[in-house]
């Protein structure tokens, strides 16, 4: 490890992330940690690269890729969460929406047709 890095062994994120006005990112999927501690979140797309567009068209977090966007960002409150987004986003103990285990294993089955290898959850 680089030793331009300090690590912090009591740093908590969640706490962190909790007692900030707002979460921006580009990529990370922090972002769905700060939509479940119920920060305002934006995803910064200058480029229309379409990280968690989901998120964006469904209301769950604001697009910045202005600085008009941005200053709305700022001014604004936090997104009320419909609760069918978090279930979608795997953020719900009660998610009937997506199962990212059996999503995972599809997809490797699906990937993996040519070897005829199947993949069990």
């Amino acid at each position: 490890m680089s030793n331009k890095f300090f690590i912090f062994e009591d740093f908590n994120f969640n706490a962190a992330v909790q007692s900030s006005d707002g979460f921006l990112t580009f990529s990370s999927s922090s972002i769905l940690q700060a939509l479940m501690l119920g920060v305002k979140t934006g995803v910064v797309d200058k480029f229309s690269n379409g990280n968690y567009d989901y998120l964006i068209n469904h209301k769950a977090s604001m697009l910045v890729n202005s600085e008009d966007s941005l200053q709305n960002f700022l001014n604004s409150d936090r997104f009320e969460i419909p609760e069918e987004i978090l279930s979608y986003c795997g953020l719900k103990d009660e998610n009937d929406t997506l199962d990212i285990g059996e999503y995972l294993v599809s997809c490797m089955n699906e990937f993996d047709q040519t070897d005829k290898r199947i993949f069990k959850q």
